[in-house]
């Protein structure tokens, strides 16, 4: 269970998060929120090859990205049942 402060902390990423992303990253912009984001999308779609370009791009091991995106697909479903 979150706490007020956690809620409060999650709500306000969560506002911010979108309006970051728009302004650059879904728009094609060079960044490195934009490998973060190429990266998830190659996960989700069993693209290796990109999915292996992005990740080194970012210095990750490909070895712990399904734990992060686990982890972060559990922090999503959170936010969603707090909204």
């Amino acid at each position: 269970m979150l706490s007020l402060t956690d809620r409060c902390l999650i709500f306000s990423l969560n506002s911010q998060f979108p309006t970051i992303l728009s302004k650059g990253t879904l728009l094609g912009e060079t960044n490195r929120l934009a490998s973060v984001y190429e990266s998830i999308i190659a996960y989700e779609k069993g693209n290796w090859a990109k999915f292996s370009e992005t990740v080194a791009q970012l210095r990750l091991g490909e070895g712990a990205v399904p734990a992060i995106y686990e982890e972060s697909v559990e922090w999503a479903n959170q936010l969603s049942a707090i909204a």
